[in-house]
């Protein structure tokens, strides 16, 4: 909810380049997903964004059930855009929020590395066995304004300068890292793969997890942190068979309250999808649950004081 870019789409009253507002939708829907598909494919390409969920043209929380979007896996979305662009595009998740008292959806999409093309024409079924298009095989769309339309010439050439930009940026920070090490340091880079094979050639290191240790920082980052939120939901499920009902805002409310972004046992968010958690948290929230039948009903508290800090008390 820190991120600025959720903020603008819950502050927004119209649409923009960034801001895509859907009054509901059903994933089940082959109309509605592959509508949802072009834009966030065009939010994507345009820069990122967001697409909000369960809020009208107006900016108004339109009152629709959100949650079969919340609870729709993260990994389907991902197939539908690799299915029709051929390209592994995730860098984008699915935050729950809330609009004037009413829960919304918001897709919080990140810029692709290059840009995302249709491969495949989006078509589904109607009547008397007919196709409708959605979008052509070959075509390109960015957003123009509060329009999702086909790209053009000036689209790229923007997407290329903004990649570039950012290249240029990310050098810097490389040089200035190295610039900045201390006298004597030697750089050497060791491919991944020589270090996975265990070749003669390659230079033993130890690892930690200590970022102000001497050496190499490296460790594996998916074994250590596994589950992604709807997993971790399941897991909790399954170990706290009669206990209380956790969904995806009680995991945010655990987040917050008690810095779980800050613990690197607990938790990782890779650089293009949603946070991760370890087995550990997992645990963690079991043994808390288990010793203090008041720890989810006074985190939910503190964290509703968090987000809504001119409110008044509740019980």
């Amino acid at each position: 909810m820190e991120d600025p870019r959720i903020i603008k789409c819950l502050m927004a009253k119209r649409e923009s380049k960034a801001v895509e507002f859907k009054e509901q939708f059903l994933p089940s829907d082959p109309h509605q997903s592959l509508e949802i598909l072009k834009d966030i494919v065009a939010i994507a390409n345009s820069g990122g964004g967001t697409l909000a969920v369960g809020i009208n043209n107006a900016g108004e929380a339109s009152g629709s059930d959100v949650q079969t979007v919340l609870d729709y896996d993260h990994a389907k979305y991902c197939d539908l855009i690799r299915k029709y662009t051929l390209q592994n595009f995730c860098d984008f998740e699915i935050i729950e929020a809330e609009k004037n008292g009413q829960a919304v959806a918001i897709f919080l999409i990140n810029p692709p590395d290059y840009p995302l093309v249709f491969e495949k024409p989006g078509t589904y079924a109607v009547e008397n066995n007919r196709q409708q298009t959605v979008f052509s095989q070959g075509t390109i769309y960015f957003r123009h304004g509060a329009k999702t339309e086909s790209g053009t010439t000036e689209d790229l050439r923007k997407f290329m300068l903004l990649r570039i930009r950012e290249m240029q940026n990310q050098l810097v920070k490389g040089l200035r890292k190295v610039s900045e090490s201390p006298r004597g340091s030697q750089l050497q880079v060791t491919p991944l793969v020589l270090v996975e094979q265990s070749q003669a050639s390659v230079v033993p290191f130890r690892m930690t997890t200590n970022p102000n240790a001497q050496g190499v920082i490296a460790v594996d980052r998916h074994r250590i942190c596994p589950y992604r939120q709807k997993e971790v939901l399941q897991k909790l499920k399954e170990r706290l068979p009669d206990g209380p009902s956790l969904n995806g805002r009680d995991i945010q409310a655990i987040n917050k309250v008690y810095g779980i972004s800050s613990k690197e046992e607990f938790a990782w968010e890779p650089e293009f999808s949603s946070r991760q958690y370890s087995q550990a948290f997992i645990d963690w929230i079991v043994e808390m649950i288990q010793n203090d039948v008041e720890f989810l009903p006074d985190t939910r508290r503190r964290y509703y004081e968090i987000t809504h800090p001119d409110a008044l008390p509740f019980d």
